[in-house]
């Protein structure tokens, strides 16, 4: 199915395992640069690896706790 997403941004945050890693792929397979974040740089990572090896696209990641304002909003401003 094509949602016209084709070279948009996606910011999907907690992305590593779950929900957030299978939105990620789903995202990343409509064509989709994604950017992702996780507490876990080894999870954040291996989850970088299968998205790039599976849908071939630009993927920004850092780890870090949402939590955290300022590391939030420093992820946000460095995605665009």
């Amino acid at each position: 199915m094509d949602l016209g997403l084709k070279n948009k941004t996606a910011i999907i945050l907690a992305s590593s395992k779950g929900l957030g890693k299978a939105a990620a792929f789903s995202l990343a397979k409509e064509g989709c640069r994604i950017a992702i974040c996780a507490r876990s740089e080894k999870n954040l990572q291996n989850t970088v690896d299968q998205i790039r090896h599976t849908a071939n696209t630009e993927v920004h990641s850092a780890a870090f706790d949402v939590k955290n304002k300022n590391d939030l909003e420093s992820f946000i401003k460095d995605t665009n």
